[in-house]
């Protein structure tokens, strides 16, 4: 371990008295208070498919707020739910075909 770490840690613990981290400088985060995460938090168990921009809306916060609340304090993943195409008939033929192609090739274990 290098001399400057253990010199570094033996200053902080005279100076603070503990090993742990200094106080960090800036302001606190006023958007991602207690409050606010339990208020997105019943938005969300009442209706799972609400969007963000549109409880930030209503809550009078950022969409980005809303957004770091959702994924890092409730552990939650937020996504745009999109209907698919359909295929047609031409391209089920061609996927099946190449499927086949695919099993016949890698199926038996040869590749």
């Amino acid at each position: 371990m290098p001399n400057s770490t253990v010199r570094d840690a033996i200053k902080r613990y005279e100076e603070l008295g503990t090993t742990s981290d200094r106080p960090r400088s800036g302001c606190p985060s006023a958007a991602t208070n207690a409050d606010h995460r339990r208020r997105v938090h019943l938005r969300f168990k009442r209706n799972p498919r609400r969007l963000l921009r549109k409880v930030g809306r209503d809550m009078g916060i950022s969409y980005e707020s809303v957004r770091r609340i959702v994924k890092n304090n409730l552990g939650l993943k937020a996504y745009k739910q999109q209907e698919a195409h359909l295929l047609t008939e031409a391209m089920k033929a061609i996927r099946l075909e190449r499927c086949k192609w695919l099993k016949r090739r890698f199926g038996a274990g040869r590749h």
